[in-house]
């Protein structure tokens, strides 16, 4: 009654080199754009740049063919990394 648990989950299924590179390419943009708008205060047009390069890693992820769930969840994380990020610019003098 042994069954291979890894080799039946959904999950171990999906390549992970996209997502890895995915979740790189989120944190490193986020931490440039935070660097970038830190001597602009207006998180509005913070959040502009990253709404364009959300929209630009969704237009990839036709490519990459990434679960839509995942990519959500990494744009998402992204977005919190970059708010902790500008707020540390814009409050840390």
């Amino acid at each position: 009654m042994e069954s291979d648990f890894l080799t039946e989950n959904a999950f171990a299924q999906i390549d992970s080199r996209p997502i890895f590179a995915l979740f790189l390419i989120t944190l490193v943009a986020a931490y440039l754009i935070a660097r970038f708008y830190k001597d602009h205060y207006e998180m509005n047009k913070v959040l502009k740049a990253y709404s364009i390069f959300a929209v630009s890693i969704f237009l990839m992820n036709i490519f990459l063919g990434l679960k839509i769930a995942l990519v959500i969840g990494i744009v998402l994380m992204g977005l919190v990394v970059l708010i902790f990020r500008s707020n540390t610019y814009f409050y840390g003098r």
